[in-house]
């Protein structure tokens, strides 16, 4: 929940389901900085022969990459 800023439910034939959900700001520029900085794994949809598969991509960094970083966000 602290990534959470606002959650809207809805009721829908006496089910609830969730509308608009807003994640914090400072949530979205830390995931957004670690994502373009290839430091975090993406999943895409690749479709091939009308099968649809969900594949993990990881961007490799140096080991050195890796603990600078990691000091930099001890700091």
């Amino acid at each position: 929940m602290k990534y959470i800023e606002l959650i809207e439910l809805e009721i829908n034939d006496n089910k609830i389901e969730v509308g608009k959900v807003k994640l914090r700001k400072s949530f979205l520029e830390e995931y957004s900085e670690l994502f373009f900085k290839n430091i975090i794994d993406i999943e895409t949809n690749i479709t091939t022969a009308n099968v649809k598969s969900l594949v993990s991509m990881t961007y490799l960094k140096s080991r050195n990459e890796i603990k600078t970083y990691i000091n930099k966000l001890r700091n």
